[in-house]
Parts: structure tokens; C-alpha cells; sequence
């Protein structure tokens, strides 16, 4: 189960009932992910004095604020009556009861669902809504049941996660592909799958994998990609050939939900699409394919009988798909009675599962599949059903688990099953030897328990997904924990051997923005904290201490609503929102800019800065561009950093000279430059009073020549981004010993720039120049100079921002993850690691 939802409605006239299938997974206030964009539909008439629809555009799961009501009354009628029930057993329980006043246009009228619930939490269940007008009287019923959009998946030896913007991220075992990386290593901690941007569902089967792929922005039908071992044609690209990237699965273009199911030799997958018919294609051993038949299908075959399905699982050896009409179906196979017919025998197409009849999700498991019914009660069966005896049972028919408080979720893996309360509590049952019951022990007898256990140490979550020994949990706040079985790597924490208690998925989820300097690096997360990680001679981590190199992020004491970071050479400031600024680290020329010259751990607020807009940090100092577009700088001035025509430094921000309409601002090491309003550029600093023309710096801004139309500046690279994407350099370097203006080659659609890398329309990252520490991202490692071609970072497709030295930079990726290369001999790139890598690694341990 997950928190992402895919809403759907189907509305019947008087008689019948509304269906709105809503992303009820959690309790009201939940996790607030996107659903996808769906068809409002209206019902026809039911009564020429009165009519009642359902429409919706957007939902966020547990709030219905976005389903709207619609109803049209007479001219005459006025205040019209509202009624609301819950169903409960045979009985209807009202809800609430209220009166609207001044309902009487003739144009139709809308009402928010949830104000038609009030303060009453929106749960799975049915409903019933009457609407009475004077003597017309019009009555609906309607269930609000969960159609899970899996985000999170484990495998049985690997875990897979779908970000917001549409990438996918996998670790664990990839023996054949299935982390979909381009290449067959075990990853203990998270890689990006190469070419995802799209996804909005993800399944994690045996050894292989699946993504549905949106169709275009919003929609919730698409494409399947699949990759990883492709033995009996699971991958459904009608060959048998395996991929270590994603491939398009034949055929299919209108799929709504994906699983991967199956092992070894009888791997297969299934789609729903969205006429509810299902298709799957892969190995049929069993009759896993559900066609009648035993042959395995390289391409996807149809499910015989099934037309109104509206959730599929497929598990080890057989498959279950939930139905319009709260009833389940499953074929395959089915000897330990997981098919739930009350037998125990193979079926090559789907039979009704006995006694399910308000089911809203089904999970079928290893030997037992269980159904989560609109009561909140759970219903397994065949082999290991916690139904509260000490030892696991057997059953070809649905029997009740006993759960200490209703489910809103539930996951069967291959030997355990966990379910998510109304609480947001976890429970899970069943097998482990490997502690995937998440209760800090793996349990003597018989490794396993036929009763629901608390998960310890585990905060609320919003969706789960259990695999083979393994299960994960998305959090509420927005990570991940994993537990149970890590000999490849698959709970992702970077380490491996079991852990019987929750760990956390090492990687960044909610970074927006990230500065490098020399040695360290700082990112801002999404709820406006900073974490920074590198060196930390100075304190320049912010971290409340002075351990010397942290190889992993630490979070910056005291910031809490930063909206920017930057980072200098022993310091860092944050650009609070509002426009205040905060600075940390070394201090001895005033560089935090609070009056004094005592470096300090732990962020200072500088004087007299209410309006920033941007800000930047050198060796020594630091400056920002106000909203009345001047600029102030302070700190070092022996090489007037400070352009204000003077080397007296200052603890205090200080003007420079003659900007009154800078719009962006950038500064280096001991120069500085601004853009101007009309597209030129002027720099200062980097000037020796003492021998002024042995450099080429200035003690006032002066412009650039040749520099027109620029939007930003790099003054660590001497280049500018163009109005027209391309790059504009100048300085002296071994290509250019005079200094002249010349074109970065093969850049043209430039839209964000630091240092020598460029931020590219679509989220690639170009870079340029030296790469003798792998700075180009590529994969090469050259003493051989620099260059003025453009080459592409690897891997990386989906940047919302860059920041870079010239020795290292790093990508925040759409999907909020954090990924760096170049020089990393002080920890700068965030991995855990130190040393440097030529192409992007991932920073790890923001959460």
C-alpha cells in the first residue's frame, strides 16, 4: 500500500451508487502527496426537481477537500437539507446533518467534500448522502475505498521508491538488473534507475522490476517499463533477453496500476488498464498469467473474465485483482489455498474468492493472500493468516486477523504480512527468521508468529510494502525505514547484515538548493533547514562542533526557514526568509558580519540586513543583494573585496560603490560580480593596491567588455549565462592566454550556472574546464588541461539546481535527492566517503 492514490468515479442515477474510489490510506491529516489528475464525471439527472453529482479535479490522499459536490435545485427551493450516514454492518450511523442557505440559482452549485464531512475524518467505508429541498428528495450512496499507487516497493532482495517528480530510485541486490542503474552491482544505498522522469508507480518483484509510466503531465494512465532478469519474458518486450535498464513492455499504453510478481523461473507482471481488464505476460507455470493456458507470453496476454477489476497484485506463484463490486478474484497457484476458492488446487483463470464482499485492497503474498475490507478489518488466507494462535495455520477460505485496531493498509510478502492502523502504527505477522516482523528480535520459536506484533521503534507511516524477508515503511514526515533481511543491501541504510529494528534508507528526499566551496558543501531542505557536511576546521558545518571532517550531512544549528545557502571558504551563511541573513564559521575578518571578529559554531545573525535577496561567500567575506538591487558586502578587504574603493575591512556590511540596479550576484574567492539590469556585467576586488598592473583586478566595479545580454555570472570561472542559453567566458587561461571573450562549444540551452557547470532546459548538467579530479562528472580523469567544450555529467537528467568550486559541484535532483563529484579528499561530496569520483555519487543521510 502507499500514500500516492489514483482517483477514480463512477457515478450511477437514482438507484445505484456513487463508487469514489479516493486515496483514503491514512487518517485525515495524513502524508498529502499528489494524486494524479482525473476525469470529473457527472451523474444524468434523477429527479427534474432536484440532481446530485460528484465531481473532482486534484486529491490529496486523506483530504477530499478537492472533490467537490455538485447540485442544481429549483428557482423556489431554498435551504436545502443535508444528510450524511455511515454505514456500519446492516445499520446506517448518522454523521451529521446540516442546512445550506441561499441555495437557489438555477446555474448548478458546489459544495467541498470536506464540508460536507465537517469535522468528520473522511475513512474508507460507505456512505449515504441525502439532499431533501422542500419535497423533492434525492439520495446517493457512495464508498470511499483505498486504490493504492505504489511509491514504495520491496522485492525480494531489493527496494524500490518513486520520488514526486517522477524518478526512481532502487537498492539492494542487482545480479540482474534489477535496480535498473545500467550495471549488475549491489547497491547499499540508493541509485537513480537511468532514464525514469515520469513514473508515478513502481513494482519491485523476485530479481526484476516495473514503473508505470504517466502519459503525459497528470495523467494517470500510461506506458510499463520494466527491467532486471528477463528469463520468462517478464519484462514483456516479447523477448527473454535480460536488461539492466528500463524497457518498454509491448503494447501497452493505457495502464492505471503495475505489479511484478513471481520467482526464478515462473517471474511474471500484470497490469491493470483502464478499461479494468488486466493483462499480464511472463512466466505460466501455474496458470500466473490467468489466460487458461500454461505457455509462458513474452508480451502481455488478457486475464480470462476480469472487466471490472480495480487493483491487482501479483504475488510468488499466483495473482488476485480486486473488483468494482468489493469482491476479490485470484488464479494461479493455489495448493496452500491462496487462491481463497476453499480449495487447494491450480487455476489458470481467476475464481471468487469465498466470503469477500466490501473488500478495498488486496495483497496476495508468498503461500496467502490477504484482503483489507471497508470496515477496517483484515481478512488472509492460505498459509500463515495471524489469526492470534501461537503457531502459523492454513486455510483455503478467508479467516478474520486480529488486529489490535482497524487497518487502512495491508502488505503480504513472501512469508510475513504487515498491516498499517488507523493510529499509523505498523503490525506484522508471520515468518521471522530474518526479523522482517520489525519487533527488535528474531523470534526462537519456530522464527515466526501467528499474531499481528508491533513494530518498535517506528514513527507513523503513511504506506508499506513487504518483500521477501525484508518489509519498508514511507513515513509520514517523508523518509523511509527498512527491516529484516540486508545480505544485498536492500534496506538501503548503506550497510549490510539483518536488522531486526526499522532503519532509515540513507539518501537526501527534500533538498531545494546547495552550495559548494572549498572542502565542504551545505543544502537546504524543502522545511528550511540547512545541513552541511565537509570540512569543519573553522565550524563551517554549523554543527554545534568542531570535529574535524563529517562525510555525511550534519544539520546547521538553529536555521529553520532558510530559503538560500552559501558557502565560503572557512564560513557559511544562510539567507533566512524574510530577508535576513545568518552566518557561522570562522570569523578573524568579520565575515559573519555581526560586529565582531570571534568565529562561532553555531549561526550569528549580521547586522543590518532585513532585505536580501541573494548571497554569496568568499575567502573572508561575504555580500548580498538587497531588494533595492545595491549590494553590501563585509569581511576581508586587502584585495578590496569589498568594492568600496578602499583595503579597510569591515565586521559590518558595508555598500558597494555605484551598484544601484544589480539583479544577480556572484561571488568568488576574492572578487565579486554583479549583472546589471541591462544585461552587462561588472566585477571588483581581486586588486593589489601595492602593484596594479600585475592583475587584472579592480578596486571599484567595472565592467566586463564583450558581455551583453548576460541573466548570471560565475566570476570562479569567469563566464556568464546568456538570455539565449548559450556561455560567455573571458580571463587568461591556457586556451585563452589574453584574456579575450569566446563561447563555451556545444552549450545552447543553458538556464542556471556555478562555476564551471551549467544547468541545462530539460535537468541536464554540462560542464567544462579542468577534470583532474573527475570535475566534469563524465567518468574521466584528465591531467591534460582544460577545455571549452561542454561535455554532460552523467546520469543526471532531472536537476533543479547545481552549485560548484571548479573542483567539485553537486545536482539538487527533482526528486529532492543531493548528488556531487569531483574532489572529495575532505568529505565534500557527502557520500560517506573521501577520496574523488568523476561521475555523480549520491549524498547520503539527509532525512
Amino acid at each position: 500500500m502507499a500514500s500516492r492514490a489514483r482517483l477514480r468515479i463512477a457515478c450511477f442515477t437514482l438507484g445505484g451508487a456513487f463508487v469514489l474510489l479516493a486515496g483514503a490510506a491514512a487518517p485525515a491529516g495524513g502524508s498529502g502527496a499528489r494524486s494524479g489528475l482525473v476525469r470529473a464525471v457527472v451523474p444524468a439527472s434523477v429527479s427534474k426537481k432536484a440532481q446530485v453529482g460528484l465531481t473532482q479535479k486534484r486529491l490529496l490522499p486523506d483530504q477530499a477537500g478537492h472533490v467537490r459536490l455538485v447540485y442544481s435545485l429549483p428557482a423556489s427551493r431554498r435551504s436545502p437539507v443535508f444528510s450524511l450516514a455511515r454505514q456500519q454492518g446492516a445499520s446506517w450511523i448518522a454523521l451529521r446533518s446540516f442546512k445550506r442557505s441561499g441555495d437557489s440559482s438555477r446555474r448548478p452549485l458546489k459544495m467541498n467534500v470536506r464540508q460536507l464531512f465537517g469535522a468528520v475524518p473522511v475513512q474508507v467505508g460507505h456512505y449515504r448522502l441525502r439532499l431533501v429541498s422542500g419535497s423533492a428528495s434525492v439520495q446517493i450512496k457512495f464508498s470511499v475505498v483505498t486504490t493504492p499507487i505504489s511509491k514504495l516497493s520491496a522485492g525480494a532482495d531489493h527496494t524500490c521508491h518513486v520520488s514526486a517528480a517522477g524518478t526512481v530510485s532502487c537498492w539492494g541486490a542487482n545480479a540482474y538488473g534489477e535496480l535498473g542503474d545500467g550495471t549488475t552491482i549491489n547497491r547499499e544505498k540508493p541509485v537513480s534507475v537511468t532514464g525514469i522522469t515520469t513514473a508515478f508507480a513502481v513494482s519491485a518483484g523476485s530479481r526484476h522490476t516495473c514503473a508505470l509510466l504517466a502519459a503525459g503531465p497528470g495523467s494517470t494512465t500510461g506506458s510499463v517499463a520494466c527491467w532486471g532478469w528477463n528469463v520468462a519474458g517478464q519484462l514483456g518486450n516479447g523477448t527473454t533477453t535480460d536488461s539492466s535498464t528500463p524497457v518498454p513492455v509491448t503494447g501497452l499504453s493505457d495502464a492505471t496500476a503495475v505489479s511484478a510478481g513471481g520467482a526464478f523461473f515462473t517471474a511474471f507482471s500484470c497490469a491493470l488498464r483502464e478499461d479494468r481488464t488486466v493483462s499480464c505476460w511472463g512466466g505460466n507455470h501455474d496458470g500466473e498469467l490467468g489466460n487458461g493456458s500454461a505457455v509462458d507470453s513474452p508480451v502481455p496476454v488478457r486475464v480470462q473474465g476480469l472487466s471490472n477489476a480495480i487493483q491487482i497484485s501479483a504475488g510468488l506463484r499466483h495473482a488476485c485483482a480486486l473488483q468494482t463490486s468489493g469482491t476479490v478474484e485470484c488464479w494461479g497457484f493455489g495448493t496452500e489455498g491462496q487462491l481463497g476458492n476453499g480449495e487447494k488446487h491450480n487455476s489458470s483463470v481467476p475464481v471468487r474468492v469465498k466470503g469477500i464482499s466490501t473488500a478495498i485492497q488486496v495483497s496476495a503474498g508468498g503461500t496467502h493472500s490477504c484482503a483489507l475490507l471497508s470496515s477496517g478489518a483484515i481478512k488472509c488466507w492460505g498459509f500463515q493468516l495471524g489469526t492470534g494462535k501461537s503457531k502459523l495455520s492454513l486455510s483455503g477460505a478467508p479467516l478474520v486477523v486480529k488486529m489490535p485496531a482497524p487497518a487502512v493498509a495491508v502488505s503480504a510478502g513472501w512469508g510475513s504480512t504487515c498491516a498499517l492502523s488507523t493510529t499509523g502504527a505498523t503490525y506484522c505477522w508471520g515468518s521471522n527468521g530474518s526479523g522482517e516482523l520489525g519487533v527488535g528480535k528474531v523470534l526462537s520459536r519456530l522464527f515466526s508468529s501467528g499474531r499481528p506484533l508491533l513494530v518498535k521503534r517506528l514513527s507513523k507511516a503513511s504506506a508499506l510494502s513487504v518483500g521477501g524477508e525484508d518489509a519498508c515503511a514511507l513515513l509520514q514526515a517523508g523518509a523511509i525505514e527498512c527491516w529484516g533481511a540486508n545480505d544485498s543491501g536492500q534496506l538501503g541504510n548503506g550497510m549490510s547484515g539483518l536488522e531486526s529494528r526499522p532503519v532509515v534508507a540513507k539518501g537526501i528526499t527534500n533538498a531545494t538548493a546547495v552550495s559548494s566551496d572549498f572542502a565542504f558543501s551545505c543544502a537546504v531542505l524543502k522545511n528550511g533547514r540547512v545541513y552541511c557536511w565537509g570540512h569543519n576546521s573553522d565550524g563551517q558545518l554549523g554543527a554545534s562542533t568542531k570535529v574535524e571532517i563529517r562525510s555525511t550531512p550534519a544539520l546547521v544549528a538553529g536555521v529553520t526557514n532558510a530559503a538560500a545557502v552559501t558557502s565560503g571558504s572557512g564560513h557559511a551563511c544562510a539567507l533566512i526568509s524574510g530577508g535576513t541573513v545568518s552566518c557561522w564559521g570562522a570569523d578573524k575578518s568579520g565575515q559573519l558580519g555581526n560586529g565582531r571578529k570571534v568565529s562561532s559554531i553555531t549561526p550569528v545573525k549580521v547586522k543590518g540586513i532585513s532585505n536580501a535577496l541573494q548571497i554569496g561567500a568568499g575567502v573572508g567575506f561575504t555580500c548580498a543583494l538587497l531588494a533595492s538591487h545595491a549590494v553590501k558586502c563585509w569581511g576581508i578587504n586587502y584585495a578590496s573585496q569589498l568594492g568600496n574603493g578602499t583595503t579597510t575591512g569591515s565586521t559590518t556590511p558595508t555598500s558597494v560603490f555605484g551598484i544601484t540596479d544589480a539583479v544577480a550576484l556572484d561571488v568568488g574567492s576574492t572578487r565579486s560580480c554583479v549583472v546589471l539590469s541591462d544585461g552587462t556585467v561588472e566585477c571588483w576586488g581581486g586588486y593589489d593596491p601595492k602593484d596594479p598592473m600585475a592583475n587584472t583586478g579592480s578596486a571599484l566595479p567595472t565592467a566586463v567588455l564583450g558581455v551583453t545580454n548576460a541573466v548570471q555570472v560565475s566570476i570562479e570561472s569567469e563566464c556568464a549565462l546568456i538570455s539565449d542559453g548559450t556561455v560567455t567566458c573571458w580571463g587568461e587561461d591556457p586556451l585563452h592566454p589574453d584574456g579575450s571573450v569566446h563561447k563555451i562549444a556545444g552549450l545552447g540551452n543553458g538556464i542556471d550556472l556555478s562555476a564551471s557547470c551549467a544547468l541545462i532546459s530539460g535537468g541536464g548538467v554540462d560542464c567544462w574546464g579542468s577534470s583532474e579530479f573527475g570535475q566534469l562528472g563524465n567518468g574521466t580523469v584528465s591531467f591534460a588541461g582544460s577545455s571549452d567544450s561542454a561535455v554532460s555529467v552523467s546520469g543526471i537528467s532531472n536537476a533543479t539546481a547545481i552549485g560548484g568550486t571548479g573542483f567539485d559541484a553537486c545536482a539538487v535532483l527533482a526528486n529532492g535527492t543531493v548528488e556531487c563529484w569531483g574532489l572529495n579528499y575532505w568529505g565534500q561530496l557527502g557520500n560517506g566517503e573521501q577520496g574523488f569520483s568523476s561521475v555523480p555519487v549520491g549524498v547520503i543521510g539527509l532525512d
